[in-house]
């Protein structure tokens, strides 16, 4: 019976195991699109905002 136990958790880790690699980039099923997201670009905190030089206003009317 141990033996039995120790071969099914040894199953069970290694089947929980040989998924790791994909959890980052799961695998997508045929027939899919695949989809690219633009990097999105969080605004800066308010105060490292006021260190960046302003943009020159229009001079045109």
């Amino acid at each position: 019976m141990r033996r039995l136990t120790a071969i099914v958790m040894m199953t069970v880790v290694a089947f929980s195991l040989s998924a790791c690699g994909r959890k980052g980039r799961p695998i997508p099923p045929d027939g899919t699109i695949n989809r690219v997201y633009p990097e999105v670009q969080f605004p800066k905190a308010p105060g490292e905002a006021e260190t960046l030089p302003e943009a020159p206003e229009s001079t045109t009317r």
